[in-house]
């Protein structure tokens, strides 16, 4: 399973969590793709839980 976190807020994110407009960009710093929780715009950092 993936988790998405916000890389400055440090939050985990829910699929509904992000604002995503248009298609998306292959960059760290899409502006497209928005937290709502802190209004960080980029990629949130994605975790998988198979590794523990």
């Amino acid at each position: 399973m993936k988790i998405r976190v916000c890389p400055k807020c440090k939050k985990v994110l829910e699929p509904g969590d992000y604002i995503r407009s248009g298609p998306t960009l292959v960059g760290a710093t899409d502006p497209r793709i928005k937290c709502r929780k802190c209004g960080y715009r980029g990629l949130p950092i994605i975790l998988t839980d198979e590794d523990e």
